[in-house]
């Protein structure tokens, strides 16, 4: 193209690529040739200006269209075209990479196949969100950030600073574009590694939509090493320049441009004469079959760079192009110096001088990337067919009708039922389950084909034998190219499950009546408890409530923690409530037993270091504060103070949790710190209830409490190790306006 961008000149291999003619081509602007996205002009008018000033851009992706409208892919190499030193146009070469980029988007697009490939991936692979937060990355992600993952997800990238400031803007950049479906790179980032090490990265993102939601797919490579050889090949390359300018003047205009432009790409770029002697290939080239300048000198016979096998098929293809005969079978073995293979696709025009032809120029395609993306496809598949066998839930696929396509060993374990007596029937006639049951499972398969969301399912099934077991299922759709094929079920027998339910529904019983007996001991001995003797009755409760309730508690726990660790994380919501509430209930019963046992012993303190908005971040962060209360944290960095940590985070736990309780409706908790000579006082304030003038000295009392949950025990208990602090607490209240409790701690040990 001149300066204007006007196109001067195009080589057949271009018309075969874009389907233009060359009256279609030369002579037009390149921004109104139809092959280009009406998106993407301004970008490429932007890059022409750009290199006009002398800014050549790295290679970089395009997407055209033929002239029959055909969606394809290309890379671009741009350079300079000369004339006395000036800029007098630029040159283009476009290499098809329309495989190469289906091949990428299959990789992307089976993602539910590939897992094992993401994890075992040699370079970093991660998906996030579009605000950046990290959702899942594999085991190469966090050896190149040396985060272990569980430190990852759900941290949004700026929080754990991962990259430098001056990277934030760019990363902002690609996601917005990613949110526009649209992926991005390659795009250069540097990396702050955990250890403070910073590596530099080539990072890829594609958008990807995995269960409804929109994520971003991304692939770093570590370039670290890769920058430090580009630095040393750059000196040599500037050093190379230089000799080849000498050499270079030595020749025509047209050769000058030839060999310039073919030391700018990334592939083997050739001339041979007719006696089949290599007269130019560059660097690249070499390199590629491990040849040297001195090789080509002293004289380089192109069959050689092919194995044995290749050679007859080379001569008779180049025989063919001499005719003017289109050249179809041009994939090849090549062979290294050293004896090494890899395949290659060799595309070459006959050189014509003088209306003869006097050899062939052309470029060799490394196919080692595209081969190894295809065994990599075809190996994953191997892979999720392997883990569908092994798998020890059983899985089936069923068509779009019902009938039952595969089954796994596990599935046929499950049902007791052989491969050939299940593959080929409807699930509803292979005897597994229950006549009254079929209606409700065909409307539940017609709802998953209409894509409504089906949560697990559980159901009783019917083995061989007649033996009735439980089972969960899991059922999801399968497509094929957008199109929907049939249906994926996966089943886990939860026999042992269920009875175990019913073994914890018969102990949380027995809890019950524990706790009941419980409360009427409690009662009968609140009422004999007179002056001194309420600490020896509280004692005398405590040793029989660790007697009576610690033995089945322990049961009752360890049978919650059974189901937790056996059962599968994604069971039943409504079964995991219930597992949930019973431990709760195990949970408080135990507290009860400790409020008395700590009531009754002596206090012993263990006292470190801390500073009074530590320890208050500490104890709001493991708190769940209701939507409708707001908690406001002005306590200070300093005084330092000398406390026992754990004790005094029951204390303020405590307090704060009764001035949550005292607002149902919402409200506000106001905490503070400051520190007064040779003390620090804590003040919690609540626009809560209040407490009425009668009781208010009584809330220090053991065993007074007003609510209907709860032994009275709570506020005594930290009375005495506030007062085992040589600290104080007090409190003042107005009904309907709220209470504001004040502790004081001692900044030394009186």
């Amino acid at each position: 193209m001149d300066r204007k961008g006007v196109i001067t000149s195009a080589n057949p291999a271009s018309f075969r690529l874009s389907g233009y003619s060359e009256d279609d081509l030369v002579g037009k602007h390149f921004s109104k040739i139809g092959a280009n996205q009406a998106r993407d002009i301004p970008k490429y008018l932007k890059i022409f200006v750009s290199i006009l000033n002398d800014n050549l851009p790295e290679p970089f992706e395009v997407q055209l269209a033929t002239k029959d409208d055909v969606p394809i892919w290309a890379e671009a190499h741009v350079g300079h075209l000369k004339a006395n030193g000036k800029i007098v146009g630029v040159q283009v070469i476009l290499r098809d990479i329309t495989e190469r980029k289906k091949i990428e988007n299959e990789l992307i697009s089976s993602e539910e196949r590939l897992k094992i490939l993401f994890e075992y991936a040699p370079d970093a692979y991660y998906l996030n969100d579009l605000k950046g937060v990290f959702v899942d990355g594999n085991r190469a992600a966090e050896e190149l950030t040396g985060y272990e993952k569980s430190e990852l997800i759900g941290k949004n990238f700026l929080k754990i600073k991962l990259i430098p400031r001056r990277y934030i803007s760019k990363a902002a950049k690609l996601l917005a574009i990613n949110a526009l479906g649209k992926p991005t790179g390659p795009d250069e980032f540097v990396l702050n590694r955990k250890d403070g090490v910073q590596v530099t990265v080539e990072i890829r993102t594609f958008p990807v939509t995995i269960e409804g939601r929109t994520l971003v797919l991304g692939i770093a490579h570590d370039i670290t090493e890769h920058k430090r050889l580009d630095e040393k090949l750059k000196e040599h390359s500037e050093r190379l320049e230089e000799l080849v300018e000498e050499k270079v003047k030595e020749l025509r205009e047209s050769e000058v441009r030839f060999r310039e432009l073919a030391e700018l790409l990334p592939q083997t770029v050739f001339e041979i004469d007719l006696e089949n002697n290599i007269t130019f290939i560059n660097h690249i080239g070499l390199e590629s079959y491990g040849y040297t300048r001195e090789d080509l000198k002293s004289g380089l016979d192109v069959l050689n760079l092919f194995i044995p096998e290749d050679r007859d098929r080379a001569e008779k293809n180049g025989l063919r192009m001499m005719n003017g005969d289109e050249v179809l079978n041009t994939e090849y073995t090549a062979l290294r110096k050293n004896g090494s293979t890899f395949p290659v696709d060799i595309f070459a025009v006959p050189i014509i001088r003088d209306g003869n032809v006097r050899g062939f120029r052309g470029i060799a395609i490394d196919l080692t990337d595209r081969k190894k993306s295809e065994e990599e496809i075809r190996e994953s598949e191997k892979k999720y067919r392997t883990l569908v066998e092994l798998s020890p839930d059983g899985i089936t696929t069923l068509n779009r009708w019902g009938t039952i396509t595969s089954v796994n060993r596990a599935f046929e374990k499950l049902t007791d039922y052989s491969d050939e007596e299940i593959v080929g029937k409807h699930f509803t006639k292979i005897g597994t389950i229950r006549a009254r049951d079929i209606p409700r499972y065909l409307k539940l398969f017609s709802d998953v084909l209409r894509g409504k969301d089906v949560p697990f399912i559980e159901f009783s099934y019917t083995q061989r034998d007649g033996t009735s077991r439980w089972a969960e299922a899991h059922v999801s759709i399968m497509r094929d190219n957008g199109k929907l094929t049939g249906i994926q079920a996966v089943l886990r027998d939860i026999t042992d499950r269920k009875e175990s339910e019913q073994t914890l529904k018969e102990n949380q019983e027995k809890l019950k009546e524990y706790s009941d007996h419980l409360e009427e001991l409690v009662e009968e001995k609140t009422k004999e408890l007179k002056g001194a003797e309420r600490m020896a009755a509280i004692g005398e409760i405590a040793s029989m409530v660790g007697h009576d309730l610690r033995n089945p508690l322990t049961g009752i726990a360890g049978a919650i923690y059974y189901l937790k660790t056996k059962l599968d994380p994604k069971m039943d919501e409504s079964m995991m409530k219930m597992l949930e509430l019973a431990e709760r209930n195990v949970e408080y019963s135990d507290k009860i037993i400790n409020d008395l046992l700590d009531y009754s012993r002596k206090i012993f303190l263990e006292k470190t270091k801390t500073t009074p908005q530590s320890i208050m971040r500490a104890i709001l962060s493991s708190i769940q504060i209701p939507k409708k209360i707001q908690v406001e944290d002005r306590t200070q960095r300093e005084p330092m103070i000398t406390i026992d940590t754990q004790k005094m985070k029951r204390i303020f736990t405590n307090i704060i949790t009764n001035a949550m309780d005292a607002m149902p409706e919402g409200g506000k908790l106001t905490i503070t710190s400051q520190e007064l000579k040779d003390k620090v006082e804590f003040t919690f304030t609540d626009t809560g209830e209040g407490i009425p003038d009668e009781i208010k000295e009584k809330i220090w009392t053991p065993l007074f409490t007003t609510k209907a949950k709860g032994m009275g025990l709570g506020l005594a208990i930290c009375k005495r190790m506030v007062e085992a602090h040589n600290g104080s607490i007090s409190v003042e209240s107005t009904v309907g306006k709220g209470s504001t409790f004040t502790i004081t701690i001692p900044l030394k040990r009186e």
